[in-house]
């Protein structure tokens, strides 16, 4: 397990939910299986309000965090961002697609969708403010394997009301 890529992985779930309007619990490296998911490298744990961010259905917002961890991941090993680099964060990508298809109504549709939320992330998490909370959320997860609501909180809003 590369814990470096597992850190920026669960990092960019936590930045883009919490933009997205979501309260991010807890961020941990390893993770118990459960009801839903398997047992994996890393967990984010985010609790959606029921309030509509941006006018963006809960589903968009879903989808958009899910991606996120892939894009950060992929952008911090330096590779290009591409639909068809998805295969190692497949279960990810699985409900990333049922959300997309939910908005879109038809699998055709979800596929243009996720084509423009991988676009739309890959262009805004290399924005400096927004790396840089991804950045320094990956070396805090690094460091302590383990971050609660209130750490998570302090950095998240010290660099992206730095967003221009």
């Amino acid at each position: 397990m590369d814990d470096s890529a597992t850190c920026y992985h669960e990092a960019g779930h936590a930045v883009i939910g919490y933009l997205l309007g979501g309260e991010v619990e807890s961020m941990a490296l390893g993770g118990e299986p459960d009801d839903v998911l398997p047992a994996r490298f890393g967990d984010c744990r985010i609790r959606w309000s029921a309030k509509n961010v941006d006018l963006l259905s809960q589903s968009g917002r879903e989808a958009m965090t899910l991606l996120a961890g892939p894009v950060a991941e992929i952008i911090s090993e330096g590779g290009v961002v591409e639909p068809s680099m998805l295969g190692p964060w497949q279960i990810d990508f699985e409900y990333a697609f049922e959300a997309a298809t939910q908005i879109t109504g038809n699998s055709k549709q979800a596929t243009i969708l996720i084509r423009q939320i991988l676009s739309t992330l890959d262009d805004f998490l290399r924005r400096e403010a927004v790396w840089a909370a991804v950045s320094q959320l990956a070396s805090e997860l690094d460091a302590h394997e383990e971050l609660d609501a209130e750490t998570i909180s302090d950095v998240l809003s010290f660099w992206l009301r730095r967003i221009s």
